[in-house]
């Protein structure tokens, strides 16, 4: 888990150095869509937890190809009804938390 850290995209590349990672907690963290390609080399991730990030639907492409995820958390994140549809048509078998987005940036986690 790296939640509440200041993870950013090098920081996912740097994990998906692991293969045998099977779950992944990025909650409230500065990853960006972008920042989610390096996910593609995780082929036993079946966890994924992206919740309040600025995660958008530019990240639908990327995550509908983790085929293996069986739970998605899309909680507080930009992600449209559109782009929750097209993850549920393509991740058939994964549970996706969603709500659609507020207009309001996520929350920020406290610094510690």
């Amino acid at each position: 888990e790296v939640i509440r850290t200041r993870v950013t995209d090098q920081g996912v590349a740097a994990l998906a150095a692991i293969p045998t990672l099977q779950s992944l907690r990025l909650d409230y963290t500065a990853v960006t869509d972008k920042g989610l390609e390096p996910l593609k080399q995780l082929p036993k991730l079946t966890e994924l937890s992206l919740d309040n990030t600025n995660i958008t639907d530019a990240a639908v492409e990327i995550l509908r190809t983790l085929t293996s995820l069986r739970s998605l958390d899309l909680y507080h994140t930009r992600i449209s009804k559109t782009g929750y549809e097209a993850l549920r048509s393509a991740l058939p078998r994964c549970r996706i938390v969603y709500d659609e987005p507020s207009g309001q940036p996520p929350r920020r986690a406290p610094r510690t």
